[in-house]
Parts: structure tokens; sequence; C-alpha cells
């Protein structure tokens, strides 16, 4: 799949939750990102209703930018991306965020760098069926061996995770752009992050 940033002039293919709303001023390309509210039990995002499959070999992606205020208050194992099991989830520190790698149900990879409030990040996770690749704004920070089966009919979900925020847990607090899900590996090295809006093509599922 991909997240196209003029969601408020499309018929939308997606279930909101909450409130997120669309930010011209704070976006990474095009028109504006997702902003979403993840502070004081809050949960914000978008769950997609067409489904996406790719084998054991995928890339998930996306920009996201997340910003210092409220953080205090901000819910942990915060998820800007997540696909059945997989994706990209934070947990926000004083001086800067934690950054994780979902790499199957239940498993999860950090980095133990904080990473910088206020500026686009670009995150990353591949797998090519045996091994995991998380990539932050186009450096291989994390790699690990584990086998991976893929997913089938899998929602995806942005700024939750969409099979439990019921509770008011697991919201990111910020900014989401340029989201994509790819049955290929994009990267599995360093790599300089895409600058422009990324263009739908056979691998883009």
């Amino acid at each position: 799949m991909f997240f196209h940033r003029q969601l408020s002039t499309e018929t939308a293919p997606f279930t909101v939750v909450g409130t997120p709303t669309i930010s011209t001023s704070t976006k990474k390309t095009g028109a504006g990102s997702l902003s979403v509210d993840g502070t004081s039990g809050n949960v914000d995002g978008i769950i997609y209703r067409d489904t996406v499959t790719a084998s054991n070999t995928f890339t998930i992606e996306a920009w996201i930018y997340v910003p210092s205020a409220n953080q205090a208050n901000a819910s942990d194992n915060a998820y800007a991306v997540y696909v059945d099991g997989y994706g990209v989830f934070v947990d926000y520190q004083s001086t800067g965020f934690d950054i994780f790698f979902a790499v199957g149900p239940g498993t999860a990879a950090e980095n133990l760098t904080l990473q910088s409030y206020n500026t686009w990040h670009h995150v990353g996770i591949e797998s090519d069926g045996s091994d995991y690749y998380g990539f932050m704004n186009g450096t291989l920070i994390n790699n690990q061996t584990t086998s991976s089966t893929g997913f089938v009919n899998a929602l995806v979900s942005v700024g939750l995770r969409g099979d439990d925020y019921e509770n008011g847990i697991r919201g990111f607090t910020g900014f989401i752009d340029q989201v994509r899900v790819s049955n290929i590996l994009r990267y599995n090295a360093n790599f300089t992050p895409p600058t422009t809006e990324f263009v739908d093509d056979a691998n883009t599922v």
C-alpha cells in the first residue's frame, strides 16, 4: 500500500480512529502529513480497509516527526505504522526517543541510541525471510536472524497498533508522511532516504 497525503479530498479507503488531522505546516513532502495525538490516553490514527499481502520478503517504511512538546504524557510503545505484527514504534524519553522494530508477533528489536525530536526521520523495516533489517535515516541500525512468513490480507495501521488500541494505549504522537508497504527488499544496506513523494509501482502492495 501507499499512503497518499491528499486524504481529505479522496474517498476514504480507511477507518478513522479518534480525530487525526492533516497538517499542511509540518510535512515531509506533498500537501500535508497525518497529525496524530497519543497523549493522556488518547489514540488517533487510520486503519486501511484494503488489505495487503506479502510473502516472506517485504519492506515497511515511513517518515515520522516526533515533537518534543507533551511527550511526558505520551503513550509508550507508540506505533507509527503497524502491519500484522511488523512495524515501527517509539518510546518517548526526556531528551529524545527510542526506536523499536516489531519483527513478528510479540517480538521487538530496540536501538539504544536516542533519536532527536522536532525533525523528520525516515524509518524502515525489511525482511528477506530469514533476516530482519531496521533502518533509521538510511542507516542500518538493527539486524537479526529471525524467520518470517510475511502477512496475508493484513490491515495497515498508521498512528496506532490496529489490533490493540481500544484501551488508549500505543498511540503515536506526532506527524507521519509517506507510508509505503512493498513486497520486495527496497534497501537491505545503507541508503539515502528518498526525499520526494513515493511513486506507486508493481512492488507496492
